[in-house]
């Protein structure tokens, strides 16, 4: 193929060198790829301003079939192959039309990332579909040589050497494209469907052509001129040397349903296909969840009410869990039930017993259906008598049921029932043969490569249930996992390496704290505070509980508050640090409960309240934290405030002296002296 020459002009509205294909007349308009604005050659590598940003678009038909396509002018003259018919036929400009420019904005990274992860698993399918449709070239016959340019009327086109996926891009209902390549690539998405893109990368100079609805690409070693026109997504490509053009019927990344974020998001946790990023997975399930989504619904429904992923919050567990529960969610029917089940504020037997009875009615049509999952849980509500009255021989007989068609969850069920005797005959026998069965379905999936499951087996091994306990087995398979990228299994492989190589064991929790996953986070920041197979560095430390406590992980944020208490890796602030300390007493915790009282009782970043100091004292004495119940038995003395209850008192002090706590031992029998 004949060489095509580039010329660089400078824009005259930003300065910037730009390159364009092909040789420029005087008063030709070029559009600048970085200020998007539109100007014209002078002649001398220089550019006026214009006031119009347009690129026109013609149309050109197929002699052969009929086809009509949209075409860039510039295609006049070249002969094209047709897409429909595979005949050649020169370009027969017809008619034109004017189309304005559109201002753009760059791909973030995690949008092209997770491109990568979504093609890979929908590739092949969508090839498959779209070969039996008709609707795909032959790949193997079509590498293009003699440049002649393949049009195409699909809306998603594919380019892709021997080996490797170079770019690809589809049209949507808002206009937004993706792409990915071997070299670094800005993309752009705009509004009404225009694509453009360009790089400065070390490997090859992409250059954007014309923002207006075409394009040229310029590589270190070959040059591909791609053009789009057209709302209905008529697309032609100019190929060369080794370049397949590909017409693919893929799905639209950038527009992915709320329903396929929250596969991938699981698929980032299982490391399905992906290697784990747990930062991806929270980020794509949340965002599911506020599109709407049942299944991410619930998910973050209970992560807020177990403060697993998420900061303890009831009023947001509920909240999540009632909108998948209205869209017939049964899992959030009975997460709704056990909120309101709780005793506090909220707590509403009536209410409970409505959502539980909805959550087993929705379960039954499942599991009558067969659905193994459903079985399960409405074999588990016999168990409990939740939503149902309590039925040993109802539990049973569904649990089996779903055992039977190999529900993990039940087998191993099934084996605790046996093990302690819960609502059937212990036996010992029995409970091992149905952990055997579990650990048998775990052990092909950890076979098949599935990270989850290996790290399940490694709990078998570890526990000892359906296997032998063997400690190098389990290790064997955490390390598996592991590898894969799943938390869980980084986390156990830090534990193992804990006592006898430190630098291991920070190897695999540093893996998991990159990922995202909160509880790493803390860890390492302990280490760090600690200097625990890590040079001590409490500003390293304060960096990590913050990461963890963002999350909203309790014990890094009562942990961040005390840096910022003591000003230990931080500036000192009492302020940040009551705030802090706050938010982890509102999750529960006994220990910043405590320390947030002591704040209120001195006036250490907040008023001073001794009777707001009394009501966390509260919280955490009945979490049985010696101080906090000490300090309660010093204000019912009347220790800052006016009245005083004896009674309530020696109540307190005698529970802390109870926990070996001096002080209060010695105030205790000072007391009693004094009767």
């Amino acid at each position: 193929m004949e060489e095509i020459s580039i010329m660089q002009i400078q824009c005259p509205n930003c300065g910037a060198e730009c390159e364009t294909e092909g040789e420029l007349t005087v008063g030709q308009h070029v559009i600048c790829p970085f200020c998007s604005e539109k100007f014209a050659y002078d002649g001398v590598g220089q550019g006026n301003n214009a006031e119009e940003n347009c690129h026109r678009e013609m149309t050109t038909k197929c002699p052969h079939c009929g086809t009509v396509y949209e075409v860039d002018e510039s295609l006049e003259g070249n002969t094209c192959q047709c897409s429909v018919c595979n005949k050649d036929f020169v370009v027969n400009v017809v008619q034109f039309v004017e189309v304005s420019g559109e201002h753009s904005s760059a791909l973030t990274a995690d949008e092209e990332e997770e491109s990568k992860a979504y093609v890979s698993d929908k590739l092949a399918e969508e090839m498959d579909k779209a070969t039996k449709a008709g609707n795909m070239q032959d790949t193997e016959i079509e590498t293009v040589k003699s440049g002649k340019p393949f049009l195409f009327k699909m809306k998603t086109v594919l380019i892709t050497t021997k080996k490797k996926i170079i770019a690809w891009w589809k049209d949507g209902e808002e206009g937004r494209h993706l792409f990915f390549s071997k070299v670094k690539v800005t993309a752009i998405r705009t509004k009404d469907g225009v694509i453009a893109w360009w790089n400065g990368g070390k490997d090859g100079r992409y250059t954007l052509f014309c923002k207006a609805k075409a394009i040229a690409i310029s590589a270190k070693d070959k040059t591909v001129l791609l053009w789009k026109s057209g709302a209905n997504g008529k697309i032609a490509i100019l190929g060369v040397a080794m370049l397949l053009a590909l017409s693919i019927a893929l799905p639209l990344i950038l527009q992915r349903s709320a329903k396929e974020d929250y596969e991938l998001g699981v698929r980032y946790h299982d490391c399905q296909g992906v290697t784990g990023n747990y930062a991806k997975y929270l980020r794509l399930c949340r965002k599911s969840a506020e599109a709407g989504y049942a299944n991410a619904q619930n998910w973050l429904g209970t992560c807020y009410k177990w403060g697993h992923d998420a900061a303890k919050n009831k009023d947001e567990a509920i909240k999540w869990c009632r909108m998948a529960a209205e869209q017939g969610h049964a899992r959030s029917m009975f997460e709704l039930g056990l909120c309101y089940e709780e005793k506090g504020v909220l707590h509403d037997k009536d209410e409970a017993d409505k959502w539980f009875h909805k959550a087993v009615e929705a379960w039954r049509v499942d599991a009558e259906r067969g659905d193994a999952e459903a079985q399960y849980e409405i074999g588990r509500c016999y168990g409990n008598g939740k939503g149902v009255a309590k039925d040993a021989d109802e539990c049973l007989k569904w649990c089996l049921k779903s055992a039977e068609q190999g529900h993990v969850e039940a087998l191993n069920w099934l084996g605790v029932k046996y093990k302690y005797g819960w609502g059937v005959a212990e036996n010992k026998d029995e409970s091992e043969k149905w952990f055997r069965r579990a650990a048998e379905i775990i052990r092909n999936a950890a076979e098949q490569g599935e990270a989850k499951a290996q790290y399940n087996l490694g709990e078998c091994y570890s526990s000892g249930e359906g296997v032998s306990a063997d400690r190098n087995e389990a290790i064997k398979w955490y390390r598996k996992a592991a590898e894969q990228g799943y938390v869980l299994a980084q986390m156990k492989m830090a534990d193992a390496y804990e006592n006898k190589d430190k630098k291991e064991a920070m190897r695999w929790l540093r893996k998991a704290a990159e990922q995202g996953y909160a509880k790493a986070q803390f860890e390492l920041g302990r280490c760090y505070a600690k200097g625990k197979g890590v040079a001590k560095s409490m500003e390293k430390a304060a960096a990590w509980y913050r990461k963890a406590s963002d999350q909203g992980l309790a014990v890094a944020q009562w942990s961040l508050g005390s840096c910022y208490r003591q000003g230990a890796g931080v500036s000192k602030n009492a302020t940040e640090g009551a705030k802090w300390l706050k938010e982890a007493a509102l999750q529960g915790l006994g220990v910043a409960q405590l320390h947030l009282g002591l704040c209120y009782a001195s006036g250490e970043g907040v008023s001073r309240d001794v009777i707001e100091a009394a009501c966390w004292y509260q919280k955490a004495a009945v979490q049985d934290i010696a101080e906090a119940q000490y300090q309660l038995g010093l204000i019912y003395m009347g220790y800052g405030v006016s009245a005083n209850d004896k009674r309530e008192a020696i109540k307190w002090l005698r529970k802390a002296s109870a926990q070996g706590h001096e002080e209060a031992q010695e105030f205790l029998a000072e007391i009693l002296r004094r009767l």
